[in-house]
């Protein structure tokens, strides 16, 4: 075999080996957030199961009941018993994209806003959400998210 065509080869395994990591990336659902948001504590218990954290905040002049599950990095915020405010913290492993949505359970659609690298917001983006966005609160110094959150909110 000639040098030039172990060449070839070399970057045809190469490619082929880059294609495959690609399409084997986990792209499962992580939480499905229809089956969680304005689920009370009990039932998001029965889906997710205990959580590793839970005290109480004052929000709005309300102590809200907060649970925390590490291995998710979501927090569910309690008001009037209703799991309806969900963040997803610093989920650097998953892409500050729209596609991201279907991680979550939902339907990939376009944004209703948009600010370039610092937010993404769909309205009403199922029944029982009034709002989902996805924002940054840091960036490197090419201006690409650094630390960002995903904020689901519940009618």
């Amino acid at each position: 075999m000639t040098l030039e065509k172990r060449k070839f080869l070399i970057r045809l395994c190469i490619v082929c080996l880059l294609v495959f990591w690609s399409s084997c990336k986990d792209k499962s659902v992580i939480v499905d957030i229809n089956s969680v948001i304005n689920k009370s504590n009990e039932e998001v218990i029965n889906t997710l199961g205990e959580p590793d954290t839970t005290y109480w905040q004052p929000i709005f002049n309300k102590k809200i009941l907060t649970a925390e599950y590490t291995r998710y990095r979501i927090e569910f915020r309690y008001f009037e018993g209703k799991a309806s405010d969900i963040i997803v913290r610093n989920p650097t492993e998953l892409e500050f994209a729209a596609s991201t949505l279907k991680r979550f359970g939902l339907p990939e659609s376009a944004p209703d806003k948009i600010e370039k690298d610092v937010l993404l917001r769909w309205d009403n983006p199922a029944e029982d959400i009034k709002m989902v966005s996805f924002y940054s609160k840091k960036r490197d110094d090419n201006g690409d998210p650094l630390i960002y959150e995903f904020y689901f909110k519940g009618k």
